[in-house]
């Protein structure tokens, strides 16, 4: 195209730069002016994103810093990322403001395409990055809640090898695509005569391809390790659902898979790069989630507000027959201590040793209590598994 584009009288050539940037349909008139456009579904998707992204992330850091005195590796990781998304959010807002959102590729100027080109292509470089440091720092965490210090079996070193094997892949990717052509103007302005570009499609699809099994062995390897905990199914069930968002994120990575696949088979990227944008968005989001989410039943305990807020919003959702059948037959009044313990286990990061998770039982460690008709009832002591 560029070696015919230069060819042409610079008339023709000024004819061509203020026509469609591809032909449109048969029938379609473009329209320059007022597009169809979906601006409103980006400036929402983004500041959502973008803000559950940042209150998971001061969560995470308020818990840590007030009541564990310690940042790990994995908090400045996950503060780092956090940094890097607001540059990819950056990218995402200069093209919601224009072109904008599902806007056909038609309706746009030739002119202004370099500049959209520009904000996609620096955009998918950046959030390479920003993938990679997530699933560095949620594998570390991993590490940390279900591997016993000093010690690296299985479990350890199939954590490890997953956050070098991506890290070692998006690096490769963020690299191609920043070099993928040369001159490197070329990548976003097809108009610059000479040159030559790598096909980096193949390289976009890869990602896509290799996130979503990436992202379900993340979802799968901690669930092992909490289904051989010491207590109740149903305890072990509520466990597992603290995991519930990485699930969204698996979903959210396959949606975007086959959004991918139409805009690499589709002369109308302008239009399907927006919904591969919107599932990007999610995907993103849910990772800073699953590395908040465990500082919030520390957070419930410790803030007087909170803990209310949750009673409240925990009476509510329970049925008349939960509620009844809650105790198991123990008395109203009946209220169990807690008894904290040292963690042989390397628990203790976990920061979910609320009474109704992590709890195990000794027999030998039992009271008795009479019930309101007369019948004494023996009563086991719950050990809290707690720093």
């Amino acid at each position: 195209m560029d070696k015919l584009f230069h060819s042409l009288p610079p008339e023709k050539q000024r004819a061509l730069l203020l026509g469609p940037a591809i032909p449109p349909p048969h029938g379609v008139v473009p329209n320059f002016e007022n597009p169809p456009n979906s601006r409103h579904v980006g400036w929402i998707v983004t500041i959502l994103g973008i803000s559950l992204s940042t209150i998971s992330v001061v969560l995470r850091l308020y818990s840590r810093a007030v009541y564990t005195k310690k940042l790990e590796i994995e908090d400045y990781i996950t503060l780092v990322a956090l940094g890097v998304f607001g540059v990819f959010d950056y990218y995402v807002m200069r093209i919601v403001v224009f072109p904008g959102y599902y806007v056909h590729t038609w309706d746009l100027q030739l002119q202004h395409l370099s500049g959209f080109l520009y904000n996609l292509f620096t955009g998918a470089a950046v959030h390479g990055i920003v993938v990679m440091l997530l699933k560095a720092a949620i594998l570390l965490e991993l590490i940390r809640i279900f591997s016993a210090r000093g010690q690296r079996g299985l479990f350890f070193w199939t954590c490890h090898t997953l956050i070098w094997l991506n890290v070692a892949f998006y690096t490769t990717c963020t690299f191609v695509e920043i070099f993928a052509c040369s001159p490197r103007e070329k990548l976003w302005n097809k108009l610059i005569p000479g040159g030559r570009c790598i096909d980096s499609n193949i390289l976009t699809l890869a990602s896509s391809i290799i996130n979503v099994p990436s992202d379900i062995i993340i979802l799968i390897l901690p669930q092992r390790m909490i289904w051989r905990l010491q207590v109740s199914s149903r305890k072990k069930l509520g466990i597992s659902m603290i995991f519930a968002v990485a699930i969204f994120a698996c979903v959210s990575a396959a949606i975007r898979l086959g959004y991918s696949v139409q805009m690499l088979h589709s002369r109308d990227v302008l239009y399907h790069a927006a919904p591969v944008g919107v599932w990007i968005q999610a995907e993103i989001t849910a990772g800073f989630m699953i590395l908040g989410i465990s500082a919030l039943p520390r957070l419930v305990r410790e803030i007087s507000w909170l803990r209310k807020w949750a009673t409240i919003v925990k009476s509510w959702t329970n049925s008349s027959k939960e509620k009844k059948n809650s105790r198991g037959g123990l008395p109203s009044w009946y209220r169990p201590e807690p008894r904290k313990v040292p963690n042989e286990n390397g628990w203790s990061v976990l920061e979910l040793d609320d009474p109704q998770f992590l709890t195990t039982h000794n027999p030998e460690e039992t009271t008795t209590a009479k019930s309101n008709d007369g019948t004494i009832r023996s009563i086991r002591h719950e050990r809290v598994m707690s720093p």
